[in-house]
């Protein structure tokens, strides 16, 4: 057998979170190559795979068996970003329940976040106020994915319009990967049935709607094939399983939501990501895990065509997620104190202590502006890409990164000491 690439904590990324094993498992199929693991950080209880999908190093992790849910992932996240420093973004992909009334929206198919006039692309459905007269009022806004996802999205959305979706190859491609277990990942032979709105199971001890009345069935016009369509729009997360016909319409109504799931409002102000789901139910009574494998192929399969279509360079060049974070608390601190109304005299007085000279206009202008920051050398005045100081993550030497290093030698990150890297470390 031949041997699995090592790297380092440093060489990773992207950062692929999943909620169940049969997710995770989907995305370990979309690896190009599976790379050795890695030895855990302290206080890190997450467990782990490596790989590559073209020039990009993913960590992939999962939420802990039987814990769902806006809490569990936002743990897993904190501690997937203290054990690798170089994360530039988060995905989150899986399956979820389809919003029927909000597009041609069927099993199979695949929904992926992205930003709306009034949202950010993720909502808490379930967060908010209770007013009176049985009034709920949701409250707080999520981030929305990062600027070089929404790009790249943009440009598969415009593939799919012209040369279509790679996503089919890359699910016939299990067949090749893992022949003796592809069957798993197959498009189910269960009828896709949506019911009518209001119509609950028929039988609620059995797993199928073979009791079901199938003249409550919508019916929906003949597809020209099975192959997953993409859509794009609002995903409405929680913290409950949603089977329930008339609270899935609701959501459509109001926020404009295409699928409901439970997990991606916990990363979306901490762990900038974009949220991936292929939708394996309606989110109704008649809910059940037929569907579960094939969609979650399919959403990792459009990950993965989404991930080719983002250059490598733009990553290496974008902030990572800790420094991104580290922007973001900066505006909320200055955000709050002009909301105290901290007067012109004290902002300028202020700004004259700051050595780098960090705010170009008085913090009581609403139109204040950073400079520009280089979280290289962390000075001010440039980017990191323009950085004269720029340092490979790998080999620790000056200009170039470390998806373009070529060096036989450098820092290891295992012992700490020159003269090789983590993959040839005499510590296992």
């Amino acid at each position: 057998m031949a041997r699995r690439t090592r790297l380092s904590h440093a060489d990773y990324t992207v950062g692929w979170i999943c909620a169940l094993s049969l997710e995770m498992a989907a995305a370990k199929l979309m690896l190009d190559e599976v790379h050795e693991n890695l030895s855990s950080q302290p206080n890190d209880h997450n467990s782990y795979y490596f790989g590559n999908i073209g020039q990009h190093n993913i960590v992939l992790a999962c939420l802990p068996h039987g814990e769902y849910g806006i809490a569990s992932a936002a743990t897993v996240a904190t501690q997937l970003k203290s054990s690798f420093h170089s994360i530039r973004f988060g995905l989150m992909v899986g399956i979820g329940g389809g919003v029927p009334s909000e597009g041609d929206i069927r099993l199979g198919d695949v929904v992926v976040s992205r930003p709306t006039g009034a949202h950010g692309g993720v909502v808490q459905y379930d967060y908010g106020k209770a007013l009176n007269e049985g009034v709920f009022q949701r409250t707080g806004m999520l981030n929305r994915p990062p600027q070089i996802l929404l790009t790249s999205l943009n440009k598969v959305e415009t593939n799919h319009m012209t040369e279509g979706s790679r996503v089919p190859r890359f699910l016939d491609d299990i067949k090749r990967k893992i022949p003796n277990y592809a069957a798993n990942f197959a498009r189910p032979t269960q009828a896709d049935c949506l019911y009518m709105t209001g119509y609950d199971h028929a039988i609620p001890s059995s797993e199928t709607c073979d009791g079901c009345d199938k003249t409550m069935d919508v019916q929906r016009a003949n597809r020209k094939d099975n192959n997953p369509v993409i859509h794009y729009g609002v995903i409405a997360s929680g913290n409950q399983v949603v089977k329930n016909s008339h609270l899935r319409d609701n959501l459509g109504r109001e926020l404009g939501a295409s699928c409901v799931e439970m997990e991606a409002a916990g990363l979306m102000n901490n762990y900038p990501c974009l949220v991936v789901r292929g939708i394996c139910d309606y989110a109704d009574s008649h809910k059940n895990k037929e569907w579960q494998r094939y969609a979650a192929a399919a959403a990792a399969a459009y990950t993965k065509e989404l991930l080719l279509e983002t250059p490598a360079i733009h990553i290496d060049q974008a902030q990572t997620v800790q420094e991104i974070l580290y922007d973001s608390d900066i505006h909320r601190v200055e955000a709050s104190e002009d909301e105290d109304g901290t007067s012109e005299d004290e902002d300028e007085e202020s700004e004259e202590e700051e050595s780098d000279g960090e705010i170009l206009e008085s913090r009581g202008n609403a139109s204040s502006q950073r400079r520009d920051k280089c979280y290289n050398c962390w000075r001010y005045g440039h980017w990191r890409n323009q950085c004269p100081d720029l340092t490979c993550d790998r080999c620790g030497s000056l200009g170039h990164y470390a998806t373009t290093c070529t060096r036989q030698q450098g820092i290891c990150y295992k012992c700490g000491t020159w003269g090789h890297f983590a993959e040839t470390c005499w510590i296992s």
